[in-house]
């Protein structure tokens, strides 16, 4: 697993501190040997909406046209998913493992856009899980979803939580 930081400007310690060539070397390892490879992106909505303001576009669009978006990638958190990028993920296949309780911490932050509902819905594997069990057990998991996605206005059915935890 690795994160997403490198800056015009240089390094970003508050998300990861890879390089786009650095993830593009694990992604294709990853295929080559028939594994996922991942990246924790948009933990921070704040940080990623800085990312991509000096990008002067989506991250998103950028990982696209750097050939970074694929099916054996996994985006672990996905705070601030935009109308436009639930296309792009599901269209290329990514993998995203939702992290309820953190999109939970960051709900009410600028630039979050909890989006996981829409992208299960457009095809977009959503998985649950938790990168913190010693603060939230996966057992909880399925109860943090469903108010997760109340509180963004796109309720879950018990039907499509039950995918997301066993997916």
């Amino acid at each position: 697993t690795i994160g997403w930081c490198v800056l015009p400007g240089g390094i970003d310690p508050r998300e990861g501190t890879d390089s786009d060539e650095l993830f593009r070397t694990a992604a294709d390892v990853a295929k080559k040997n028939g594994v996922q490879v991942q990246k924790h992106l948009g933990y921070s909505p704040t940080v990623y909406r800085e990312h991509e303001a000096l990008l002067g576009r989506g991250l998103l669009e950028h990982l696209r046209d750097e050939g970074l978006l694929a099916a054996h990638v996994t985006f672990i958190h996905m705070n601030a998913v935009r109308p436009s990028d639930i296309h792009l993920l599901a269209t290329h296949g990514v993998r995203v493992v939702w992290c309820p309780y953190g999109q939970l911490q960051m709900i009410g932050r600028a630039g979050a856009e909890g989006r996981m509902a829409e992208l299960h819905r457009a095809g977009g594997p959503v998985g649950l899980g938790t990168d913190i069990p010693r603060v939230t057990h996966v057992a909880p998991l399925g109860t943090l979803a469903a108010a997760n996605a109340v509180a963004t206005g796109v309720p879950l059915s018990g039907r499509e939580i039950l995918r997301m935890r066993t997916l």
